[in-house]
């Protein structure tokens, strides 16, 4: 689920069930992520997610989880090409790679 709160701002929840269905013993989990990814400039995306979750792994063992993983997305074929003034705007593909910290 994701929602576009303007030019700069996207939200997004991700919902994640998963269910062993064969072998002993059976376990169960529900992970949550909300996402949150902030467009500053033109060659970088900043990103920042929570994920919280729970295992049910045994009758009597219960896990949970919260993992924090803030990162951003720099855009380093576009930024060389504006950088440079290589002529008509870039209109290739766009190469970015998510560096989570």
């Amino acid at each position: 689920m994701g929602w576009v709160r303007g030019e700069e701002l996207h939200l997004d929840v991700d919902f994640e069930p998963k269910v062993l269905v064969s072998g002993e013993p059976g376990w169960r989990t529900l992970d949550i992520t909300p996402r949150v990814e902030y467009y500053p400039s033109s060659w970088v995306d900043l990103t920042g997610e929570v994920t919280v979750g729970t295992t049910v792994q045994t009758d009597d063992l219960r896990t949970n989880e919260l993992t924090f993983r803030p990162g951003f997305r720099p855009y380093l074929i576009k930024n060389i090409h504006e950088r440079f003034d290589m002529g008509a705007t870039y209109q290739g593909p766009e190469f970015g790679v998510t560096i989570t910290l």
